[in-house]
């Protein structure tokens, strides 16, 4: 019915156009207040206005997915298309693990990018790191890129809870540090990083693809996506400190949309728990963009 009502308006729209395009017509429809001209307007189709997407929305089931979990959870949410955020603990700090070996990355081809050394001279090392996160690869580049310089970094991007002042150990307790104390890292601020870089406020166009072909490497995958989406990422995860602690942040992008999305988690009953839970949670989050932006 409704096809057959548009078809209608669209014949006459047509034939009214027709009309008036005639000599000395569309100059007495123009003059006639309320007449044929405002007719034909208001009958010609009208496309839909298209809403902006509320990311509030998402809020609510989420809640309710954690607060029915055992463990301690952070999620974070930044829909990049609209700029806008949710996060639930998100500002809660957590130990990162090997989720925050993404700071050594940017930092590294910020280096490069300002010709401190070349990629060349640290690909192998990058690739290390990012792929089987290699604590060893890590340690050499927090070295290399100067544990100062390294600890300041987050402060100067805005991650203003985030704490960057040691190393990586596989048993050995003498890994780099710049003082006592222990690394930090909130949803919230995970999510402002993988924004900026991902906006292009951290890299330049050319050293942030290559950063995004790094981060396309980890063989763990927390963050649940499809085949076709790309996810750039950085997972984390240590089953002696927070009993089983599971962190996976980074950006999820598909033709039609693109988020970032920090998940974290401390206390899961078990290590596949919160592997599983992770996976949940994200499968949600991936499922309301993709019916949102359809």
């Amino acid at each position: 019915m409704k096809k057959k009502l548009f078809i209608l308006a669209f014949l006459l729209f047509l034939g009214a156009v027709l009309f008036i395009s005639r000599p000395g017509n569309l100059e007495r429809a123009e003059k006639q207040p309320g007449g044929l001209l405002e007719k034909i307007k208001t009958l010609a189709p009208q496309e839909e206005e298209k809403k902006e997407v509320d990311l509030s929305l998402l809020k609510e089931p989420l809640e309710r997915e954690v607060a029915a979990y055992s463990g301690e959870v952070a999620v974070a949410v930044t829909d990049l298309k609209t700029g806008q955020n949710i996060s639930i603990n998100g500002e809660k700090d957590y130990f990162p693990a090997s989720s925050i070996k993404i700071l050594i990355l940017a930092r590294c081809l910020k280096d490069v990018e300002d010709g401190k050394y070349k990629r060349s001279q640290v690909d192998s090392l990058l690739s290390s790191m990012m792929s089987v996160s290699s604590n060893y690869a890590a340690n050499t580049l927090m070295v290399r890129i100067g544990l100062e310089k390294l600890s300041k970094f987050p402060e100067e991007i805005g991650m203003k809870s985030t704490v960057f002042i040691h190393g990586f150990s596989d048993g050995d307790p003498n890994v780099p540090r710049v003082r006592f104390g222990a690394n930090n890292l909130a949803a919230n601020d995970a999510n402002l990083f993988w924004q900026e870089l991902f906006e292009g406020k951290i890299l330049g166009e050319e050293m942030r693809k290559k950063m995004l072909e790094y981060a396309k490497l980890p063989k763990v995958k927390l963050i649940y996506a499809p085949e076709e989406a790309a996810v750039y990422h950085k997972p984390g995860y240590i089953g002696s400190v927070d009993a089983e602690t599971y962190i996976d942040a980074g950006v999820v992008e598909t033709e039609r949309f693109s988020y970032v999305v920090s998940f974290f988690s401390r206390n899961n009953p078990t290590h596949q728990a919160g592997a599983d839970f992770g996976q949940k949670v994200t499968k949600v989050i991936y499922e309301w963009f993709a019916q949102s932006y359809q």
